[in-house]
């Protein structure tokens, strides 16, 4: 079902005071410009008054938000019905066991040559191991259906691997080579009998999979191939049956939420999702004062200063980064950085993030930790442009988040930095 842009949603009337009161129960008092995407409500400042909020349709918040992509950008309803019936330049909301969240990811390439879904055939797919397996296209509509996976592998066909007969372990394999020796993982949704391996033809990424009588996601680690043309197959044992459908190859070190998919005999690309945030929002970070929020269900963390997936992004650099599993990161004025401790958790299983700036300095914590404070100003340049899930410029990776929340506040209070930096 596609999302239609435009809702505005508010409580009470939908004038000032329930606004208000909305952002009081919600911990928000006196935020003039944020979203609540799990919710679908968005405020932003008033024209005549910018130290105060009002309502703001979703069409207006997402404004300046981009994605060339349509089909490849699958997503699961509310139902968990895995959906692909985006527009271009449609905001992707997805289902997190029963959450509806913002998803924001990077430019990704499937590098399988398969048809993904809705298969005619099996080219590009190969079998090997005992001679007594047998690789076929079946109708499997009903499982499918029972999965919620109908909707976008619409003609009801999967691929099955019958090893039944067989006193060896088979081999499904998929063309499609790696490319390249950086890190890449594995995904396929697959169900039957018998406990398989997912893999790259090397081992460097795996998943063993305990097949049951549904349809289940299944995806590997990252993990670094030992040469260019290692390949994506499946290890079914004797006595085993495999069906699958929606694999994937993909040069990162975990699966997308919901998988690149084509039903054509090439690699598929999923452009980038780049959500710059409403000029609204923009204009209240560049006060000489104020507090910006961050809650997210982290895709991943860094391992190092040389890399920080981006949760909060300006013109150049983060505003908050993820740093590494234990650390966020706010580059403060382009050479200045300020690393804060988490106070629990970990970034890679929810993140809670705020910032405050004033005239002398500025504060971040995470996950209601401590507040880290620097003597170096956050610079109104840092904050001209913000992006959610990137910085505008080259170099910093993306963050691949699902988001909860982002508001923003006309003023600095270390106070309430703690008790809103929460996942």
């Amino acid at each position: 079902m596609a999302i239609a842009l435009g809702t505005r949603l508010g409580i009470g009337s939908g004038g000032m005071p329930g606004l208000a009161a909305y952002l009081s129960a919600r911990g928000l008092a006196g935020s003039v410009a944020g979203a609540d995407f799990r919710r679908r409500l968005y405020w932003l400042p008033l024209a005549t008054d910018p130290t105060k909020a009002r309502w703001a349709s979703e069409a207006e918040f997402f404004a300046q938000f981009t994605a060339t992509s349509t089909a490849t950008r699958p997503y699961f309803d509310a139902g968990g019905v895995l959906r692909a019936d985006l527009a271009a330049n449609q905001p992707r909301f997805s289902h997190f066991g029963g959450t509806r969240r913002l998803v924001l990811e990077n430019a990704l390439t499937n590098k399988l040559l398969c048809r993904k879904h809705n298969p005619i055939d099996l080219a590009q797919l190969g079998s090997g191991g005992d001679a007594a397996a047998v690789l076929s296209l079946v109708d499997d509509r009903s499982a499918l259906s029972a999965a919620g996976l109908s909707a976008v592998c619409s003609n009801g066909m999967v691929y099955k691997v019958s090893n039944t007969a067989g006193t060896t372990s088979a081999v499904l394999a998929f063309n499609g080579s790696v490319g390249n020796t950086n890190v890449h993982c594995v995904q396929a949704w697959m169900r039957g009998t018998g406990t398989v391996d997912l893999r790259l033809s090397d081992a460097s990424a795996s998943v063993s999979a305990p097949l049951v009588s549904n349809w289940v996601q299944y995806q590997s680690g990252g993990g670094t191939p030992t040469a260019i043309n290692m390949t994506m197959r499946v290890v079914i044992p004797a006595g085993a049956i495999l069906y699958l459908i929606l694999p994937g190859l993909y040069e990162q070190p975990f699966a997308p939420h919901a998988p690149v998919i084509g039903d054509t005999i090439a690699t598929t690309v999923r452009a980038a999702e780049s959500f710059r945030l409403p000029a609204g929002l923009e204009t209240a970070m560049q006060g000489s004062a104020g507090t910006v929020l961050v809650r997210m269900a982290a895709r991943r963390a860094g391992t190092s200063s040389s890399e920080i997936p981006v949760a909060l992004g300006g013109p150049a650099h983060p505003v908050v980064g993820v740093r590494s599993a234990g650390a966020i990161r706010t580059m403060v004025d382009g050479t200045s950085t300020l690393d804060a401790t988490l106070g629990g958790g970990s970034p890679l299983s929810g993140l809670g993030a705020a910032v405050s700036w004033s005239a002398a300095g500025t504060a971040s914590c995470a996950n209601a930790g401590a507040v880290s404070t620097t003597a170096t100003p956050l610079q109104p340049a840092v904050r001209s442009a913000l992006y959610l899930g990137r910085a505008a410029a080259a170099g910093y990776a993306f963050g691949d988040g699902a988001y909860d929340l982002v508001a923003a506040w006309p003023d600095r209070d270390d106070a309430r930095l703690r008790a809103t930096a929460v996942p």
